[in-house]
């Protein structure tokens, strides 16, 4: 039994000696590209070969009992090798493909970034570009937003001034209004805010109207039917004359004011002249401008005065505790309407 484990492990043992391959042995080939190399074929020749020359040997030294017990054994052990090469093919027939996949993934990761850039991205790039300062006037209301803050990262020149049309003046005949997607759908359901008011009144003043709608829940944002929204942005194209843009935030809206001042201060070499006047309003909405005009003050934060004091003159009157007890009124909004109510005027 034991000289039949030798045997055995003539078998399975490493080969002591190799054959060296002499470059005469290839000279009878036409070129390299005729030599072919295939490990499976070669190994399994080899083994039949120790197979065939093994067997002999054992055979007969004992007989064919003991080569049965060794033939079962050399069956395992070339089942263990095919399922070893099994699974080194699976192996390199899987590495390509998750390799390609890896590849296809940081390709398509790369691919959406590139598809995610934005107005903000160009037009940083092309600040350095700019020769020419560009200049806009905005509505001292829409100074508390993001807007004013990315135009001034873009370069531009600011000037504030309380503007009775439009939030944004670019040109002598161009003016924007810019209405978040929760506004603008709340104004198509509440008749008090007066959208379409404010857009008949930019059109009527400037030759150039656009309307700005910025964010990306315009059919989200309130639970009204997608036709009353699509109705509406018709009517503001076709009936009031009104160009409509899309930005996804402010400083996408940023950029779009940069782009409309850059064509037409620098291409079309207008000149900025805010102008115009309200068509007559109700004495609420007077009352609100007149509220909202004071610094920091926004439309909101107006009406809520008004609605907690109830007249112009109570707010006047009401100092920084009441004036704290108001929702969206800070102790430093509360100090300055104080501030600019008791000052005197040095003009």
């Amino acid at each position: 039994m034991l000289n039949s484990m030798h045997g055995l492990e003539a078998v399975l043992g490493p080969k002591t000696a190799k054959k060296s391959a002499e470059l005469s042995d290839f000279e009878g080939l036409s070129s390299v590209s005729a030599l072919k190399f295939d490990p499976k074929q070669d190994l399994n020749q080899e083994l039949q070969e120790n197979e065939s020359e093994n067997f002999d040997k054992i055979k007969s030294e004992h007989g064919d009992e003991q080569l049965d017990d060794d033939s079962d054994n050399l069956e395992d052990f070339r089942e263990n090798i095919e399922e070893d090469e099994e699974n080194t093919e699976a192996n390199l027939e899987r590495s390509p493909n998750e390799s390609g996949k890896k590849e296809s993934n940081e390709k398509t990761e790369v691919n959406i970034k590139e598809r995610q850039k934005t107005l903000v991205d160009f037009g940083a790039a092309s600040r350095e570009n700019s020769a020419e300062s560009l200049k806009i006037v905005i509505d001292h209301r829409e100074t508390k937003s993001g807007v004013a803050k990315a135009l001034d990262r873009l370069g531009m020149e600011l000037s504030f001034m309380a503007l009775e049309i439009g939030d944004y003046v670019i040109s002598d005949r161009l003016a924007v209004e810019r209405k978040r997607t929760d506004d603008f759908a709340s104004s198509l359901i509440d008749g008090k805010r007066n959208l379409f008011a404010q857009l008949s009144d930019l059109s009527r003043v400037y030759e150039k109207p656009v309307l700005i709608i910025e964010g990306e829940d315009l059919f989200t944002s309130r639970q009204i039917n997608p036709n009353a929204i699509y109705g509406s942005l018709v009517s503001i194209a076709i009936d009031f004359g009104v160009s409509i843009l899309y930005s996804r935030d402010e400083e996408e809206t940023a950029s779009i004011l940069k782009i409309l001042a850059k064509r037409e201060q620098t291409e079309n070499k207008r000149e900025i002249n805010p102008h115009g006047k309200k068509s007559a309003s109700t004495l609420a909405e007077q009352q609100e401008y007149l509220i909202s005009s004071i610094s920091n003050i926004g439309p909101k934060a107006a009406k809520n005065l008004l609605s907690h004091f109830g007249s112009v003159e109570a707010v006047m009157r009401a100092d920084i505790e009441e004036l704290k007890k108001v929702k969206q009124i800070g102790p430093k909004t509360a100090a300055r309407i104080r501030e600019v109510l008791e000052s005197p005027y040095k003009g």
